[in-house]
């Protein structure tokens, strides 16, 4: 990694290890961050997130209330940096051009980590993550084998790397005499979702943080089955900016680090279940 992106890095570590185990409650602006801060963030005071509402467990809601791993990140972060950070619901194939024309500051919980997105965006990955297939629990026809999709119909996220994925593992379909895949494209988790449950989808193909927590409301109806092969990488959930908010990215990662040390960070994704996909280190496009 460009160390020349986290400069300011062991100032943040520092305060925040003096945070110790008094935690938020003592956390107070850490003035080497927001000094990083774009100057349209120091006078409103607000970093503008994009990311859908439907996406446990990153953004949902509960009970009229949105909550999810990225929210209280980003409420973990406020105090630290000066801000209030105003979620905006947005569907996924508007998140990067929103990021680009700057109607979003950065995006949390929906971008994974992909080498060639490094040319137009600062990402910071920050949960461990798996492709994964949703399917019947009844059904045994699909396994770990991507030849097992083969004519089958696969749901995913509209202009998402599922897409691709899918596409790539049709034409190797193909390629071998098989049947295509049939890749059915939804705007978001909860139009795949309904297919899923109506039996117009075979597979549902997406992250596995996030089908877990799917899979969780499905009473049992549902199981996930991991991909195995060079063709199915693994990746990581960033929060990420765009390209020229350089200053926004180091901010937000300074800030992270920070929760990383106190433990902050943990014990959130704790609380959603998913600790186990903790990282060690926050940082810029690693």
């Amino acid at each position: 990694m460009d160390r020349s992106i986290t400069f300011g890095r062991t100032a943040a570590l520092a305060a925040g290890l003096l945070l110790g185990a008094s935690g938020l409650a003592s956390a107070q602006v850490v003035a080497e961050l927001a000094d990083k801060l774009p100057d349209t963030v120091k006078e409103s005071k607000v970093i503008k997130v994009g990311a859908p509402q439907t996406i446990p467990p990153h953004v949902f809601l509960q009970d009229g209330q949105m909550t999810g791993v990225a929210v209280d990140l980003a409420r973990a972060m406020e105090p630290i940096l000066g801000v209030t950070f105003e979620f905006q619901d947005m569907q996924w194939p508007g998140i990067i051009p929103g990021l680009q024309s700057g109607s979003i500051d950065v995006s949390m919980g929906i971008i994974s980590f992909k080498e060639d997105r490094k040319e137009i965006l600062n990402m910071m990955p920050y949960i461990k993550d798996a492709i994964s297939l949703l399917v019947p629990t009844a059904n045994t026809d699909i396994t770990s084998d991507d030849k097992t999709l083969c004519g089958k119909r696969v749901g995913a996220v509209q202009a998402s790397w599922f897409v691709d994925l899918a596409v790539g593992a049709s034409e190797r379909c193909t390629a071998a005499g098989l049947p295509a895949i049939e890749v059915q494209q939804y705007s978001n988790n909860a139009g795949i979702l309904a297919a899923f449950q109506s039996g117009s989808v075979d597979a549902w193909l997406h992250t596995a943080v996030e089908l877990l927590a799917i899979k969780a409301t499905l009473e049992g109806s549902a199981k996930l089955v991991d991909l195995a092969g060079p063709d199915w990488a693994t990746g990581a959930i960033t929060m990420s900016t765009s390209k020229d908010q350089l200053g926004l990215a180091e901010a937000l990662d300074g800030a992270m680090d920070q929760l990383v040390a106190d433990g902050t960070y943990k014990k959130i994704l704790d609380k959603y279940t998913v600790g186990e996909l903790a990282v060690e280190a926050v940082d810029i496009n690693p």
